[in-house]
């Protein structure tokens, strides 16, 4: 079975940012076509260093944009992010949306 698996992951603070790395690893093992999108409108911040999944390396970068580089590199996956926060039910329903290459590997 070679179904597409699509994760939309909203928040890469705390909680997101320590699963990003497991959802990465799960996906690369599925071997299945994947698409994982990180969504975060926040920051690296000196604060996030002692709790979050950064580094000082990433102060000033967007948390989605970083984890999601990070992490796609590692596993050879896409990098897919979107650098804001999602706050409108459109937005959400339009990425939770199977796109028409997800909807072929289904057929």
């Amino acid at each position: 079975m070679n179904v597409p698996v699509k994760i939309v992951q909203l928040g890469a603070g705390g909680t997101g940012g320590h699963i990003a790395p497991h959802l990465y690893r799960l996906l690369y093992a599925l071997g299945r076509p994947t698409r994982y999108i990180i969504c975060d409108g926040d920051k690296v911040e000196e604060k996030n260093l002692l709790r979050q999944n950064f580094s000082p390396a990433d102060l000033g970068e967007n948390k989605a944009r970083v984890l999601a580089e990070r992490y796609s590199t590692v596993f050879g996956l896409e990098a897919e992010y979107v650098p804001a926060f999602i706050e409108k039910l459109e937005t959400l329903m339009e990425l939770i949306q199977p796109n028409e290459w997800e909807l072929d590997e289904n057929s």
